[in-house]
């Protein structure tokens, strides 16, 4: 089930980003795209809704899956089923809205929101490894985003198959199909999830659970002295990205479209100085001694690392605008398999559960951030290669609002404010 669902999710993000590649103002690349991943469009004064959309869909869908189940409404499967396939569902009706618009305005505004209303599915998927296998739950979770984001390394060849034309209609059943993908896990989850802890996750009786950094205790201990609060916990992190990925995405643009800073230089900043501060906010995580201090520089890693989205996630629409799904499922399809390994790395460091053998799990994570930040601000590029400049006669295809490519929007422009 968590590999089927992975596949339903994997192909968001390279489709978003082979969507920006034809719709987006090479100098609006950074805050259309990072306010996607967030749920708005920072465009002017239309970027309030949509981001007000998401900041209160994300923490407002946590809020509502544990008053439902603190107060005996529905039980916790119900729940994660309600939460997810209402998310994805709605992500899927207003993809077929996409697919079927006539005008740019309507397109972006459904693509936005249907990212943006998905957010309640975090209080049912995400949270759900946490629910039916606590001590596996990290496993869980890599194994669902790496197969999903594998499938996102299939999506552009299957798109390009059929765009052969670049007609509106084979467009249009683009978006039928991945809106009936959406469909099809959501009918599978809600037939087939759980939320109940599966005997194969439970732990031996005499085994103690390990504690966190900051001297967590286990989840059983959690429920029994304050209740279940692990919704509202589960998005604090996207609620503080959805505000600092805008603004990273602006913060890009508006160095880029001064001159204040080549498109390269905008990228290492935004990318290490977004990773490198998750890196350090990671080490006081792992050397905190309370519970309040390792819950909240968790929350600020995750969040800000929320910057870098303006750096290498953009980075491949600089470089390859005509293969930046490709590049996007190629990068996140590596980059998740990691995440499958991690989990038995760190079992292999922390046998006896120490603090200190946590506290070299946190510095390990910390040397591998700042190492991927040393790599990209030695190679990283923000111009375009030769290897993926188009043939001149090739024409770009038109998006499903009729939106011209980069190239069309750009001459029709000169020739405006030649006129």
């Amino acid at each position: 089930m968590r590999i089927m669902q992975g596949l339903v999710e994997g192909v968001t993000s390279p489709a978003c980003h082979g969507i920006w590649s034809k719709w987006a103002p090479p100098l609006e690349r950074s805050r259309l795209a990072t306010t996607a991943f967030c749920g708005g469009v920072a465009v002017g004064l239309l970027s309030a809704l949509p981001h007000l959309v998401m900041t209160i869909v994300v923490p407002i869908g946590g809020q509502i899956a544990d008053f439902l189940r603190s107060r005996g409404i529905m039980s916790t499967t119900n729940v994660r089923k309600m939460m997810n396939c209402g998310g994805f569902g709605m992500e899927a009706t207003l993809l077929l809205v996409v697919g079927y618009s006539r005008s740019r305005a309507v397109a972006i505004s459904f693509l936005v929101l249907a990212v943006g209303f998905s957010g309640f599915a975090i209080s049912g998927f995400n949270v759900n490894h946490l629910d039916i296998a606590p001590r596996y739950a990290s496993v869980l979770m890599g194994l669902s985003n790496g197969v999903g984001t594998l499938s996102g390394m299939v999506c552009p060849l299957i798109v390009g198959a059929l765009t052969r034309h670049k007609t509106r209609e084979e467009w249009q059943w683009v978006f039928l199909i991945a809106a009936l993908v959406h469909y099809g896990g959501v009918a599978f989850y809600g037939a087939f999830a759980s939320g109940e802890p599966q005997p194969w996750a439970e732990p031996p009786r005499e085994e103690a659970e390990p504690l966190a950094p900051g001297g967590v205790a286990s989840d059983e201990e959690e429920e029994d002295e304050e209740g279940e609060g692990v919704g509202l916990l589960s998005a604090l992190p996207h609620l503080v990205m959805t505000i600092v990925v805008p603004i990273g995405g602006q913060i890009a643009d508006f160095l880029r479209s001064r001159g204040i800073m080549s498109t390269t230089n905008v990228r290492k900043m935004m990318n290490c100085g977004g990773f490198g501060m998750e890196a350090t906010l990671l080490l006081v995580v792992g050397y905190s001694r309370s519970r309040a201090v390792a819950i909240s520089f968790l929350v600020l890693a995750v969040g800000f690392s929320g910057f870098a989205i303006s750096g290498f996630n953009v980075n491949h629409l600089d470089i390859a605008p005509r293969y930046a799904s490709v590049l996007m499922g190629l990068s996140n399809g590596v980059g998740t398999l990691s995440g499958m390994v991690c989990p038995l790395i760190v079992g292999a460091l922390t046998r006896h559960k120490t603090r200190e053998e946590w506290q070299w799990v946190f510095l390990i994570a910390a040397l591998v951030h700042y190492g991927g930040v040393a790599f990209y601000g030695a190679f990283a590029s923000g111009e375009p290669q030769p290897w993926a400049e188009p043939p001149r006669e090739e024409a770009e295809p038109l998006a499903p609002g009729g939106v011209a490519s980069d190239e069309e929007e750009e001459d029709e422009e000169g020739e405006g404010e030649g006129e």
